[in-house]
């Protein structure tokens, strides 16, 4: 709603804002890219620490699964 001046954006987000909004990319280095980390606080995680696992376990669940069906994995990133 035009509140923000910049921000740090990840795909699909950036990608969406562009689309959507007409936000505009002022940088991007892809070899910056790490392609994979999740990110909490560590009071999150000592007080949560059931959730943790139970998002971890369906992270790995999604990459063997990607991992195994690529084809299948494009087609749905394709469409959303």
């Amino acid at each position: 709603n035009g509140q923000v001046d910049a921000w740090a954006g990840l795909d699909p987000h950036m990608a969406a804002a562009q689309i959507d909004d007409g936000a505009r990319l002022l940088y991007r280095n892809v070899d910056f890219n790490t392609w994979g980390f999740l990110n909490a606080r560590q009071d999150f995680i000592a007080a949560h620490p059931d959730t943790l696992a139970h998002v971890l376990k369906a992270y790995e669940k999604a990459r063997l699964w990607i991992a195994a069906h690529p084809d299948e994995a494009a087609k749905i990133v394709a469409e959303d």
